[in-house]
């Protein structure tokens, strides 16, 4: 595919590269998904990435019903385990400073 802008001619190509854990992204490409199976992201050039995520996330969809990634999940977990610590740690503050008035009186 060739465009122009102002006489000048660009040569874009929309190519998809896996890079593998620990190497660096090539210049000019973003993250558009993660693969498990082979250890690797799959990458695509800015701002095609956004667009292909979101069309595999909506094949997906169409496909078996929409389901959280693994990664996702954990995040959700991790939320909520944090709400629930957030909501006791009043209680814990209460149940400190009273052990802490008990140590002082004796």
């Amino acid at each position: 595919m060739n465009w122009s802008f102002r006489g000048l001619k660009f040569k874009v190509v929309l190519t998809r590269k896996m890079v593998e854990d620990g190497a660096r992204r090539p210049k000019g490409y973003g993250f558009a998904w993660r693969d498990f199976d082979t250890a690797s992201t799959i990458t695509y050039p800015i701002p095609f990435n956004v667009l292909f995520r979101g069309l595999r996330r909506f094949w997906h969809w169409v496909v078996g019903g929409y389901k959280n990634s693994v990664i996702d999940e954990a995040r959700i977990k991790g939320i909520r385990e944090g709400q629930e610590l957030a909501k006791r740690q009043p209680q814990w503050g209460v149940m400190a400073a009273e052990k802490m008035e008990k140590l002082n009186k004796e």
